[in-house]
């Protein structure tokens, strides 16, 4: 797997603005995260989901780099399975990692989230600790930005909007900092440690000493961002901690109590992920794979007499269980008339399914169309579909050299009225 690292990203771009060297001693060594309940008891076993539906008790012993697996059976009996066969896996028996105020929820391009604490900014690279993968330099051009724990409020919303949305300084080479009053700041970052952030603020023309306790949110410039990497063509994990944190990448291998991974946005370094902090592991790339198990790279959507209610993944789009004529579907995505969404699916699949429909919870309101666009082409439209459906719609689209996907859903006659619209089990197979 190593030789294919190449495939997953480049280098990462250099940063515009260059820092001044400003830092701070480090008072306390990763004093913002905590864990409250002790450590976590090993469960008896783990849960894997295959890709063929059966699931299976069992206790990972090793994965080898070519992604065979050795398991240990509740009967101690030993057996083997391909990663590719595996949709996912569950750790039993986790308990959470609360996190203290003053942590940071680090976002990346590559679509991670990792929570841990600044120590400080090192040239180009911000150097931090974490629960799950420990001291971890971090390149900037690698961040979208970050936000500082709690995430509550006014000032928590903003701050969400700030470092995930697209409203941002429209030259692309100011760094934008939200403050818990929810007063702004833009100019270029300085220096950061564990205690203050430094801005060289672009009105006032000098440099900002900021606490990082009273900030909630920090957006990094555009232009000193690598682009977000394209989807590998290898299988790879999208891996989820006990503190929250999700990182994907491509599997070095797994021993020793360690899952060696190659994150996306720096495949040189593997990090090691101790099992104990593992809660879930979705294998993506196999055979098959859900569109809720990736980001969509773009995302439209306008409500026209209802309020807005943006996607969701493996729900609908009020929070509930994905539902279509009276079936229950635990993967898929929910969204509301009028929703367009992009996937970067990288041309290397064959077939797009999905069943389709109004979620049960509407009962006998909306009508919605459903469409299928590949490359921009439609490849597919479906009649209007109306709520309190019986018969499940399930449809087969080939999408073959297709590199990007879109789904859209359009309100039709009734305007948006009831739309709530099922992509249930929405994936794409080889």
């Amino acid at each position: 797997m190593s030789s294919n690292v190449g495939q997953v990203g480049g280098q990462l771009a250099p940063r515009v603005a260059a820092t001044r060297g400003v830092s701070r001693p480090l008072y306390t060594r990763f004093a913002a995260i905590m864990l409250l309940a002790g450590f976590a008891t090993p469960g008896s076993a783990e849960e894997i989901y295959f890709q063929d539906g059966k699931r299976l008790m069992a206790m990972i012993e090793a994965i080898d780099g070519k992604g065979k697996i050795t398991l240990r059976l509740p009967s101690g009996r030993m057996s083997a399975a391909e990663l590719t066969q595996i949709n996912s896996i569950t750790f039993r028996g986790r308990e959470p990692r609360a996190i203290r105020a003053g942590a940071q929820e680090f976002h990346f391009v590559s679509g991670d989230r990792l929570k841990g604490q600044i120590v400080r900014l090192q040239s180009d690279t911000l150097l931090t600790e974490t629960a799950s993968v420990g001291d971890l330099p971090i390149p900037l051009a690698a961040l979208r930005g970050f936000l500082t724990m709690p995430i509550e409020g006014k000032a928590g919303r903003r701050a969400i909007e700030l470092v995930t949305g697209d409203d941002e300084d429209p030259t692309g080479k100011m760094d934008q900092v939200l403050d818990r009053r929810t007063a702004g700041y833009e100019g270029v970052l300085e220096g950061i440690d564990a205690k203050e952030l430094h801005l060289d603020h672009e009105r006032l023309r000098r440099i900002v000493p900021l606490s990082i306790l009273h900030l909630a949110g920090v957006r990094l410039a555009r232009d000193t961002q690598t682009p977000r990497p394209p989807l590998p063509s290898l299988p790879f994990l999208k891996v989820q901690t006990r503190d929250g944190s999700t990182l994907e990448g491509l599997l070095d291998s797994v021993g020793h109590g360690k899952w060696h991974l190659r994150p996306t946005w720096q495949p040189a370094k593997p990090l090691a992920v101790p099992v104990e902090e593992l809660i879930a592991v979705e294998v993506l790339n196999g055979q098959a794979i859900y569109l809720s198990q990736l980001t969509p790279s773009e995302v439209k959507e306008k409500a026209i007499l209802t309020p807005q209610q943006g996607y969701r993944l493996n729900q609908n789009c009020q929070g509930n269980p994905l539902s279509i004529g009276g079936n229950l579907y635990a993967w898929g995505i929910g969204v509301h008339a009028n929703s367009s969404l992009t996937f970067d699916v990288g041309g290397s699949w064959s077939k797009f399914e999905s069943v389709v429909g109004i979620d049960d919870q509407a009962g006998k309101g909306g009508s919605v169309t459903f469409h299928v666009l590949g490359d921009g082409k439609e490849l597919y439209k479906s009649p209007v579909l109306r709520g309190a459906a019986t018969t499940p719609t399930l449809i087969a689209v080939s999408i073959k050299g297709v590199k990007k996907l879109t789904l859209v859903v359009d309100a039709t006659e009734d305007l948006d009225l009831g739309d709530l619209a099922d992509w249930a089990g929405a994936r794409l197979l080889r």
